[in-house]
């Protein structure tokens, strides 16, 4: 079994990771990654706005990684991404209610600008109106 926690979006690629995880796991394994995914009726929008905007806003707020890139995407991105490097998609949780109550608590420690409070509050928002979840997605 392998679990990608809260981090597969810092690798430079979701279909490498998947590549090089199929390579090592056992006949059998599962693949566990837990990640913020975009809801498909505004994929479309949120990746032009991620490179031109969003990707600045958000890591300026909550820190960059490696990739300097955030690249949300959708649980339909995921099933393509599984399909073509052999994994099933076989369960969908979505914990998304679980976590909505951090934000407040989590928006008081890192706001400190207004375009912090801006992106805060707006992934608040995209979170509560279920256009961003948090899910655990199972692989096998």
């Amino acid at each position: 079994m392998a679990i990608a926690l809260e981090c597969i979006f810092a690798f430079p690629s979701r279909k490498i990771f998947f590549k090089e995880v199929r390579k090592n796991l056992k006949p059998g394994g599962k693949l566990i990654v837990v990640d913020f995914l975009i809801n498909d009726k505004i994929n479309n929008l949120w990746q032009k706005l991620e490179t031109r905007v969003l990707n600045h806003l958000i890591t300026d707020t909550y820190g960059s990684k490696a990739t300097q890139n955030i690249n949300f995407i959708s649980l339909r991105d995921y099933q393509e991404i599984a399909q073509n490097t052999g994994f099933q998609l076989e369960k969908v949780v979505n914990i998304n209610k679980n976590v909505q109550p951090t934000y407040p608590v989590i928006n008081k420690l890192i706001v400190k600008s207004f375009s912090d409070w801006i992106t805060a509050t707006g992934l608040e928002y995209f979170s509560l109106s279920d256009l961003i979840s948090y899910e655990i997605l199972v692989f096998q």
